[in-house]
């Protein structure tokens, strides 16, 4: 049964503006970390406009409306895990020091 992602509604779309924002503005944030997330917020984007979404070979597939196709693998998801785990992280020693 395959999974669902979850679209962040417009609050959380502002929530992430300003965290993008507050990050940036903070010394020791690696640019790698902004770049995962820029590439998450991107990829949320077109889960809400695709027209056509379906599973194949353990790839999630998206399809934009000229049938570009944009996959997704387990592979791909742990690396965005792995560094936004890295990126609580450093908000919290941020937030906490």
């Amino acid at each position: 049964m395959p999974q669902t992602l979850i679209v962040p509604d417009t609050p959380d779309l502002l929530r992430y503006v300003r965290l993008i924002t507050w990050v940036k503005e903070k010394p020791g944030i690696p640019h790698d970390l902004l770049r995962a997330l820029q590439e998450m917020k991107e990829l949320l984007a077109e889960h809400k406009t695709s027209p056509v979404e379906f599973t194949r070979n353990d790839q999630y597939v998206m399809c934009d409306e000229k049938y570009r196709v944009k996959t997704l693998g387990l592979d791909d998801l742990k690396g965005y895990l792995k560094r936004t785990k890295g990126l609580v992280s450093l908000v919290q020693a941020k937030v906490c020091a």
